[in-house]
């Protein structure tokens, strides 16, 4: 189900972050609301008819897990247009809102199979629910053209794509480094969700406001935005060299040997900061061509250097390759983005990688 919402998500949750660079941003929203609320529910079904075919559970569960992953990522897009139009503490009070209910009515109802199911459901109706009242003001329904809504986001749509396939490394080390490899390489990744926590609030704070602003304001925001992710990278590479000792204390003795693996988590937490730093300056306006087929063969480059290093090496192979992979994606941005800044007039303009037009005869 998450794999499905991910292939659909259409480049929407990045799009919503820059709303306000659109010509007719309310509409946007409303065709970006109305496609992601038919593919969750088509997800959703989908999901449930699986379950119901494949898992000896009672089809119920898979409506609720199903309810559950569609809503809350409803609910987290519907966040994302709320900051994108700037409405940043609706967007707050929305997501609060969700987790404060859910937390509520795991209090209510217990903690057994039966009702942690009931409460998924819950949440997930709170996800479409609490989406839909605070996002409401924000959007648009009376839709413009499909073509020109679909044109202005295919760009957006490829490089969410592209990102996608880094979750494929988890896989790739699993066939080429065995089982043991791919748990002791696995086990450390639970913790990138928490680092990535910093670096996604930030720039869910800065993308619209880069949106809003003129490209010199938008240098002078991105300047110091850029300071302090360098900051936390910093932190978190004093972090790598204590990762023998760190990966004891969250892991204990058995995974001493993955410690390799979470100090790569934790510097490509922080390298991955600054690679979409770099992308939220250039999607604020166009996304150039080279950006996508750079990220691209960038992650193919990174995720073969991870599978042949779990195969040769083993842990510290795959924690390369995992790292190799964000600096090559980084390397990527830093080029696109410096491209961007020589000649922002045709790249931003949406005519970069186009032939320049002949100038007429008088």
């Amino acid at each position: 189900m998450l794999l499905s919402l991910n292939l659909t998500d259409f480049g929407f949750g990045v799009r919503a972050m820059r709303l306000q660079a659109e010509a007719e941003a309310a509409r946007a929203a409303g065709w970006i609301v109305a496609i992601r609320l038919a593919t969750s529910m088509t997800t959703c079904l989908l999901g449930w008819i699986i379950w119901s075919l494949i898992i000896d559970l009672p089809s119920w569960y898979g409506i609720a897990i199903g309810l559950y992953l569609a809503g809350e990522n409803f609910g987290d897009l519907t966040a994302g247009l709320i900051l994108g139009r700037g409405g940043v503490y609706g967007a707050a009070v929305s997501i609060l809102a969700r987790r404060a209910g859910t937390v509520l009515a795991f209090v209510t109802l217990g903690f057994g199979p039966d009702e942690a199911m009931s409460v998924l459901a819950l949440a997930g109706f709170l996800g479409y629910g609490l989406g839909f009242m605070f996002s409401v003001r924000y959007v648009d329904m009376r839709l413009h053209s499909w073509r020109t809504f679909w044109r202005g986001g295919m760009r957006l749509w490829g490089l969410a794509g592209v990102a996608n396939l880094q979750a494929a490394d988890a896989l790739l080390v699993s066939l080429a480094g065995g089982v043991q490899v791919a748990g002791l390489y696995s086990a450390p990744t639970r913790y990138a969700s928490p680092l990535q926590l910093v670096t996604n609030v930030a720039l869910q704070l800065i993308t619209p406001r880069l949106a809003a602003r003129a490209l010199e304001d938008q240098l002078q925001l991105w300047n110091r935005a850029r300071l302090g992710m360098y900051a936390y990278l910093a932190l978190l590479a004093v972090g790598a060299f204590a990762s023998p000792w760190l990966v004891v204390l969250l892991l204990g003795e058995a995974y001493q040997a993955s410690w390799p693996a979470l100090a790569a988590v934790m510097l490509v937490a922080g390298v991955s900061g600054l690679t979409q730093l770099n992308n939220s300056l250039v999607i604020v306006s166009v996304v150039p061509q080279r950006l996508i087929y750079a990220s691209l063969a960038a992650i193919l480059l990174g995720l073969a250097i991870t599978a042949g290093g779990a195969a040769t090496v083993g842990v510290w192979g795959a924690a390369c390759g995992y790292l190799t992979t964000a600096m090559l994606l980084f390397l990527a941005s830093e080029a696109t983005r410096r491209h961007v800044l020589r000649d922002p007039v045709s790249v931003r303009s949406g005519d970069e990688g186009q032939r320049p037009r002949k100038r007429a005869s008088p």
